[in-house]
C-alpha cells in the first residue's frame, strides 16, 4: 500500500470513520440501495406498461381473432427475456 493510501486509512480509522466532511452511515447507504432498487424496479414496470399500453391501443379495432394473432406475435416478451434480466443484473 503507498504511503497516501496507508496516510489516508490510518487517518478514516482514527476519526472513527469520517475524513473531514465525508461521514460514513450505514443506514444511509442501505436506505439510499433501497431507494435506488425501487426506482428502477418502478421504471421497469413503467416501461413495460407503456409498450403493452401502446400496443393495446393499436389491438383495439382488431377483432378477437386477430388480437390473438396480434398479441401472440407482438407482445413485448423482450422485457422478460432481454430488459429485466440485463437490468437487475446490473444493480
Amino acid at each position: 500500500m503507498s504511503d497516501y493510501n496507508s496516510d489516508l486509512r490510518n487517518e478514516i480509522i482514527k476519526s472513527g470513520g469520517t475524513f473531514g466532511y465525508l461521514q460514513i452511515y450505514p443506514e444511509a447507504e442501505v436506505s439510499e440501495m433501497q431507494l435506488y432498487l425501487k426506482t428502477m424496479e418502478k421504471l421497469i414496470e413503467e416501461q413495460e406498461q407503456n409498450d403493452v399500453n401502446r400496443l393495446d391501443h393499436e389491438a383495439r379495432n382488431l377483432t378477437t381473432e386477430q388480437q390473438l394473432a396480434y398479441w401472440t406475435e407482438c407482445y413485448p416478451v423482450y422485457w422478460d427475456e432481454i430488459f429485466k434480466h440485463n437490468l437487475r443484473s446490473h444493480f
